[in-house]
């Protein structure tokens, strides 16, 4: 699971990366996307060293059984709420509203589903952190 976790850490970093590419060319001829593309670059920034940590500290997190879907709850989670910050930064989109349509909601959905479980793997992460000697 370490190695999952930091792998993927470090490609949403890379995103993250990528998206201050963006951020950068937005300041100077999109200014009404830049906002979006800055929460990529630093969101994204953040989540990828987030993912990064958690890597180097999972031997001391006590999460037995639940090891693996909690990693993944992690990881997935990350991904679901990365990908949803792209898609917003790129169609100019927010996916706020659960009566939206199209990509609006498919941004929705992403933020949701990446909200929901990362409560449930920050939730265990807690539990087995709690729990660890």
């Amino acid at each position: 699971m370490v190695h999952y976790l930091i792998l993927n850490g470090v490609l949403t970093l890379f995103v993250s990366v990528v998206g201050g590419f963006a951020f950068a060319k937005a300041i100077k001829s999109i200014p009404e996307r830049e906002v979006a593309w800055r929460v990529v670059h630093s969101g994204g920034s953040m989540a990828g060293i987030m993912l990064m940590v958690f890597g180097c500290i999972w031997q001391y997190i006590a999460l037995g059984k639940y090891e693996c879907a909690v990693g993944w709850s992690l990881i997935v989670s990350t991904e679901l709420m990365v990908v949803g910050m792209f898609l917003a930064a790129l169609t100019g989109k927010r996916g706020l509203r659960s009566d939206s349509t199209g990509i609006e909601k498919v941004i929705y959905w992403l933020y949701l589903s990446g909200g929901i479980l990362s409560t449930v793997a920050l939730t265990g992460i807690l539990i087995g952190l709690i729990f660890s000697s």
